[in-house]
């Protein structure tokens, strides 16, 4: 029984991990941002994170929570994160190319500021973001080779 206890972590604190932050707050943030804009500047807000570090710890000071339990919240949090910044991405009506490059500045300060709260590395799903921003760069032909490649 004790074997299979570390197998039961990941799918146990999937649930934990969508509860722990208000991911449904982030994607409103996200479609209040305007992406057609003419101007760059960095907008991503990293509270939602913060919040949960602080009560990460809290918790822990009263309860031993084993490094391994920590990573897989952290691990599953960041992933779900990023599947809702792509998801709000998704969801733009107009952007302008400023806005694209606003998309990826966003996403970079988001990451720096992620990279300080925890010490997870590689930073889970990373990489579907930065894919998803790049595909807005491709010519129409280009997008429709993209799309059948990445479903």
């Amino acid at each position: 029984t004790v074997s299979t206890a570390s197998e039961l972590r990941k799918p146990i604190y999937w649930i934990v991990a969508g509860k722990a932050i208000d991911y449904e707050q982030m994607l409103l943030l996200m479609a209040n941002v305007k992406w057609d804009v003419k101007e760059i500047m960095s907008q991503h807000n990293i509270y939602e994170f913060e919040q949960f570090n602080r009560r990460l710890n809290e918790v822990s000071k009263r309860v031993r929570i084993p490094l391994p339990v920590s990573n897989i919240l952290w691990e599953h949090c960041i992933r779900l994160a990023n599947r809702t910044v792509v998801e709000g991405y998704a969801n733009v009506k107009k952007c302008s190319n400023e806005g694209r490059a606003l998309m990826q500045l966003d996403f970079q300060q988001f990451l720096m500021k992620l990279e300080k709260l925890t010490d997870i590395r590689p930073i889970p799903d990373k990489e579907f973001v930065e894919t998803y921003i790049k595909a807005y760069y491709l010519t129409e032909n280009d997008m429709e080779r993209w799309i059948k490649e990445h479903r």
